[in-house]
C-alpha cells in the first residue's frame, strides 16, 4: 500500500510517496518564489498559481506512481486565499506571516478575550481571522462573490476538484472552536459570515476521491481516496516521528517550534501556547520561538556551516550567553513584541559568537520544555527532531546536553511525508501504529554533558532585563 503528501511551504512545494509495506519514502521539491516582492511593510504574500503546477511537476517526477490509496495535503497555518468557482486563485495567498491586520487584531480583542478565557489564545495579526477581517474590511466585493480556502484545503480543493472541507488544525487560527467543535457563535458579531467558511472534520478523515481531471495532470488515480490533512507543524511533527502521549517535536529551521501530545488542552494565560485536535481526541499543544537558524542567517551568510560546527565544538560548553534573535520581538517561552536579542559578554571571535549562538537556541528550547511541563503538558524523556537544523550533528548533540533529553532524528521529517502518514493513518491501525510502523529514524542522541549552571546563568540574564 502505498499513500501520497503534499506540501507546499515558503519557497516551494514537496511530494512524498510513502509505502506501509516496506517503509520506502520517495520525494520531489519544486521551488518558486518565496514572496511577491514591492509588498507594504508588514504584507507578505504569494503568488498561489505557482503552486499547483508545482505539485503536478513533483508528481510527474515521480512517476510512475503505483497504486496510491490514499492521498492528503499540509501547508503553513493561517496562510489563506480567495478562488473563483473553478478554483482559479483571484488573490494571492495571504501568508503566514503577514501582519497587517493590526487594527482588526485590537477590534476581536473582546472576543479573543472569550476565546483566551476557554482555550488559552486570543487572535494576534498574524493569525488567519484578523487578516480575513482585513479583507473584508478592504475588499468586500472580492469577498462576497468567490471562495475562502486555506492554503491546505485549496490543494485538497484541486484533488477533489471542488471546495474542500477544512480540519480542525488549519482552521484554528481562523478562529474554529477545537473545544466545542464548531465555528464560534460570536463571528457574526465580529463581523464573519460563518456561511462563508469551509466545513471542519478531522485530520485524516475521507472527504472524497481525485477528480478526473487531477487524476490526469498528477497520474493517480481516480479511485484514491483523499483525506483532510492538518498544518504543516502538526504534519512534520507527526514525520518527526512523534507518536505517543509525552512524545515531543522540536522542528528547528528558521524558527523553533516544538509541539507534543497530551490528554488534555493546554491553557496558557499569557497565550503563548496554544493546542491543535489529534485525530483520536487528543491534544497537540506547542508553539512558536523567533530564535533558530535565522541569527546563523544574520551574522554568518556566507559561512560554510560545517566547518563552523567543528570550530564551535571546540569551546562547548561556552561561557558566553545568548538569546540570539535576530530581530525584535519573541513569542515563546515569553511574549513580547519588543525584545531584544543578546550576548553576555559580547563575543571576541567569529567562532565565539556561533557558539553562542547555537547553545543560546538550545538554552531557549530547554525553557521551552520547562513552560510546556509548568503549564501541565507530559514532556517524555525523547525528543523527535526536525527540520533543517536537526542535519547537524554538533547541534543536535548540543540541545540534547542542554535539555537533558534523548534527541532522534527520522529521515524524511518533512510536511508532506506527515501529510502522507495522515492519508495511512485509516489502513495502519490509526496515526500512532501508521507514525510507528513507516518513520524511520537514522540518528540518535544521547545527553553527555551537564549545563544546568549555565542554564541557570542564562535564566538570570533573562531575568535581568524582564523576559522571566
Amino acid at each position: 500500500m502505498r499513500f501520497a503528501g503534499i506540501d507546499v511551504g515558503t519557497s516551494g512545494a514537496r511530494v512524498a510517496i510513502v509505502d506501509g509495506e516496506d517503509g520506502t519514502i520517495r520525494e520531489a521539491s519544486r521551488p518558486f518564489d518565496a514572496v511577491v516582492p514591492g509588498m507594504p511593510p508588514g504584507f507578505s504574500e504569494q503568488d498561489a498559481s505557482l503552486w499547483w503546477p508545482a505539485v503536478v511537476e513533483c508528481f510527474r517526477e515521480l512517476a510512475p506512481l503505483g497504486e496510491i490509496e490514499a492521498v492528503s495535503a499540509t501547508s503553513t497555518s493561517g496562510t489563506f486565499l480567495f478562488v473563483e468557482e473553478h478554483l482559479a486563485p483571484i488573490t494571492n495567498a495571504i501568508m503566514y506571516g503577514d501582519s497587517r491586520a493590526a487594527e482588526q487584531a485590537r477590534r476581536l480583542e473582546p472576543f479573543s478575550a472569550r476565546h483566551r478565557d476557554r482555550l488559552g489564545y486570543g487572535f494576534p495579526a498574524t493569525f488567519a481571522l484578523p487578516k480575513l477581517l482585513w479583507m473584508l474590511d478592504h475588499h468586500p466585493e472580492i469577498c462576497a462573490r468567490v471562495c475562502f480556502v486555506h492554503a491546505g484545503d485549496y490543494l485538497l480543493s484541486r484533488l477533489l476538484g471542488e471546495r474542500a472541507p477544512s480540519d480542525t488544525s488549519t482552521a484554528l487560527k481562523t478562529g474554529y472552536d477545537t473545544l466545542d467543535s464548531r465555528w464560534p457563535a460570536w463571528l457574526p458579531e465580529a463581523g464573519v459570515n460563518p456561511a462563508m467558511l469551509p466545513s471542519v472534520g478531522k485530520s485524516g478523515d475521507f472527504v472524497g476521491a481525485v477528480c478526473e481531471g487531477a487524476a490526469q495532470e498528477t497520474g493517480l488515480s481516480p479511485s484514491t481516496r483523499v483525506c483532510l490533512g492538518a498544518t504543516d507543524g502538526v504534519a512534520t511533527m507527526i514525520a518527526a516521528g512523534a507518536a505517543k502521549i509525552g512524545d515531543w517535536a522540536s522542528i528547528l529551521g528558521t524558527t523553533l517550534v516544538i509541539r507534543g501530545i497530551s490528554t488534555q488542552p493546554v491553557n496558557d494565560p499569557q497565550g503563548r501556547v496554544y493546542a491543535h485536535r489529534h485525530p483520536a481526541g487528543l491534544w497537540l499543544p506547542g508553539g512558536a520561538s523567533n530564535v533558530g537558524g535565522e541569527c546563523l542567517a544574520r551574522w554568518f551568510p556566507d559561512a560554510d556551516l560545517m566547518s563552523m560546527d567543528r570550530q564551535a565544538a571546540a569551546i562547548f560548553p561556552c561561557p558566553i550567553i545568548a538569546y540570539p534573535l535576530a530581530r525584535a520581538g519573541e513569542r515563546l517561552p515569553f511574549a513580547d513584541v519588543a525584545a531584544q536579542g543578546f550576548f553576555a559578554p559580547e563575543p571576541g571571535s567569529d567562532r565565539e559568537r556561533y557558539a553562542a549562538c547555537l547553545q543560546g537556541v538550545a538554552m531557549v528550547e530547554r525553557w521551552c520544555f520547562e513552560l510546556m511541563g509548568s503549564l501541565g503538558a507530559p514532556v517524555g524523556p525523547t525528543v523527535f527532531a526536525g527540520g533543517s537544523a536537526a542535519k547537524s550533528d554538533v547541534w543536535t548533540q548540543l540541545r540534547a546536553d542542554v535539555t537533558g533529553r534523548t534527541y532522534r532524528v527520522a529521515s524524511h521529517a518533512s510536511g508532506a511525508v506527515g501529510a502522507a502518514i495522515l492519508a495511512a493513518s485509516h489502513f495502519l491501525g490509526g496515526l500512532e501504529a501508521a507514525t510507528e510502523r513507516v518513520v524511520p529514524f537514522e540518528k540518535q542522541f544521547e545527553p553527555r554533558t551537564n549545563y544546568d549552571g549555565l542554564y541557570a546563568q542564562f535564566r538570570e540574564q533573562c531575568a535581568a532585563r524582564g523576559y522571566l
